[in-house]
């Protein structure tokens, strides 16, 4: 309820670096992450509202999370070190952030053809391949 979950490795990347003393393959991942409470919209909650004396423009304002159910961010990464001599370090770390309350601003610039919105068929509205 409210998740928006990615399974799997996000990214994963690997090197060998030699720097000094140092020679050892260094591997970075970052896997299964998460954004909860997703379903905590409240207001202020403005969606497309339109900006004066700019008719290309549309300001969009979400605020999402409260205090009993804040928003949060979290995945799984991990950093791990193995060199020649039998050096191996190896970190797990879950990190996740918590916002009680996130709000996101986002201001848009759309230009659309009258002729094509209009002919738009509604039917294909939620088909994001006709877009």
């Amino acid at each position: 309820e409210g998740t928006l979950a990615f399974d799997g490795d996000l990214f994963e990347t690997g090197t060998r670096v030699s720097v000094g003393g140092l020679d050892a393959n260094i591997q970075l991942k970052a896997s299964d992450a998460k954004i909860e409470n997703l379903d905590t919209v409240t207001l202020p909650l403005a969606l497309l509202e339109p900006v004066l004396n700019e008719p290309h423009y549309l300001n969009n304002t979400a605020t999402i999370g409260f205090e009993e159910r804040p928003l949060r961010l979290s995945t799984k990464f991990l950093f791990a070190i193995a060199g020649d001599d039998d050096t191996e370090i190896k970190n797990e770390l879950d990190i996740s952030l918590d916002l009680d309350t996130a709000n996101v601003v986002l201001a848009a610039m759309l230009k659309i053809a009258k002729s094509r919105l209009l002919g738009f068929p509604l039917r294909d509205i939620f088909d994001f391949n006709c877009w």
